[in-house]
């Protein structure tokens, strides 16, 4: 009985994050008043505190609850001693960190024989949606002038976002039939091709194409003994590369340093500030919004570092970004330890990261977030399924 009612409340639990996950999806679009917005969230949240409650606080909840609430602590000490927003803060540790308390929770009950089914159901059909919504506003939203030109448009808040939102969704749906060799094959390339098309050539989101090339390389060098994959997706990434760059034998010091979006001097600008800090500053930051200042080298133009590391030391200290790296270590262990392939799950620790060292990336997207880390719930063991090794 006992066992029947824990089947039954996984079962609620996964239409939950099913619904939350629409309601993410679905009011993401541009002109949504916050309520609708952040509803999706809210719900999360919920489910998260329920699932607590229900089944208690464990071992291994205890390193990343901790690290996450002492960032909260330090993020609001910091925000109050700078006199910027604590609400604020609460909202942005909260961007930040849902996606990751959700996926850890959501491994918990990984052992159960009707998970994964239902888990496998849930990312298709958040997949699905995510097409859907995302063809959707390519034929009924407006485009987008941006940068001196004309885009198309972007249904999931901006057109950054959306371009790693559709990244995620590439990477789900690699995490989804990582040993089915039918879809492995027959199918990755092509959506690979289709994806590159989305991000670089309707989007022109050169930082998301960088994290799939960052992608396809660590699988490569992961999956070395697959040769017949090996050498498809090596002509790919080249054909790419050239496809970019146009003449890249031929490209002078500008072409290169156009890539940078003017990063080098924002990072600068960004080290300045720094070099300001009081002692207290270094540790614990500047509080939320200090990392918003303007560009003298951009004319003006109010610019955060693009870089999320240094977002977060600008803003935490030394101990806020010390205690998101904790918390991030906590997942990754629990995620390898239950993993049917490690090396898979190495491999999106090292992209989630590598988006944040070179600009605005997964971490402080929530759409984004929400579905690469349902990629790492789905690589959670099977009952019954041996593990890679």
């Amino acid at each position: 009985m006992i066992i029947f009612v824990r089947k039954k409340r996984i079962v609620w639990l996964l239409f939950f994050i099913a619904f939350a996950f629409c309601l993410k999806l679905i009011f993401s679009i541009q002109g949504m008043p916050d309520l609708y917005v952040y509803s999706g969230d809210i719900l999360f949240a919920f489910i998260l505190l329920y699932s607590y409650f229900k089944e208690g606080v464990k071992k291994e909840d205890v390193n990343l609850l901790t690290a996450i609430a002492t960032f909260i602590l330090i993020y609001a000490i910091s925000s109050y001693w700078s006199g910027s927003s604590m609400f604020g803060a609460f909202k942005a540790s909260a961007r930040i960190f849902l996606p990751i308390m959700v996926c850890h929770r959501l491994l918990f009950y990984s052992n159960t024989n009707i998970f994964y089914p239902l888990i496998f159901k849930l990312a298709c059909l958040v997949i699905l949606l995510g097409i859907l919504l995302l063809h959707f506003g390519f034929v009924y939203l407006e485009p987008m002038y941006e940068r001196y030109q004309w885009w198309p448009p972007a249904y999931f808040q901006n057109r950054h976002s959306t371009a790693y939102v559709v990244l995620s969704m590439y990477i789900l749906f690699c995490a989804l039939f990582w040993n089915t060799s039918r879809y492995r094959y027959s199918y990755d390339a092509l959506v690979l091709i289709v994806t590159f098309y989305y991000i670089n050539n309707l989007l022109g989101v050169r930082t998301a194409v960088v994290a799939l090339f960052v992608f396809i390389a660590m699988r490569l060098f992961k999956e070395l003994a697959l040769s017949y994959f090996i050498v498809i997706n090596y002509l790919l990434m080249c054909i790419m590369v050239f496809y970019i760059l146009e003449d890249p034998f031929n490209a002078g010091f500008s072409e290169y340093s156009n890539l940078s979006s003017g990063r080098l001097s924002i990072y600068l600008e960004k080290m300045n500030q720094l070099a300001n800090n009081a002692f207290l500053n270094w540790f614990i930051g500047n509080g939320y919004g200090s990392d918003l200042t303007p560009s003298l080298a951009l004319g003006n133009v109010y610019l955060n570092a693009h870089n999320d590391f240094l977002s977060l030391f600008i803003e935490v200290g030394f101990i806020g970004v010390l205690t998101f790296l904790i918390a991030m270590l906590s997942l990754y262990e629990r995620a390898k330890a239950q993993s049917r392939d490690p090396n898979f799950c190495f491999v999106l620790f090292v992209v989630f990261l590598s988006t944040s060292i070179i600009s605005n990336g997964i971490m402080v997207r929530p759409i984004a977030s929400y579905l690469f880390f349902l990629s790492i719930v789905a690589l959670a063991k099977q009952p019954g399924l041996v593990s890679v090794k």
